[in-house]
């Protein structure tokens, strides 16, 4: 489940910079920064939770193999 939940982090921050970068011709600064901050954070939250999950799983799979 999380692992669905951080790919679509990933893909909402991707998509969130392509329109602020789509929006710096057409609307103000402020609009387009923050559409920027908003996709960069979205982005790092979901692929800090893509490494947890990983790690979380090799550390239980080497729980499991001793």
């Amino acid at each position: 489940m999380f692992v669905k939940i951080s790919y679509s982090l990933i893909v909402i921050g991707i998509v969130a910079i392509l329109i602020a970068i789509t929006l710096v011709m057409n609307y103000s600064e402020t609009i387009t920064l923050v559409v920027m901050i908003f996709g960069i954070v979205m982005l790092s939250i979901g692929a800090f939770m893509k490494s947890f999950i990983n790690q979380t799983r090799k550390i239980n799979e080497k729980k499991d193999s001793q």
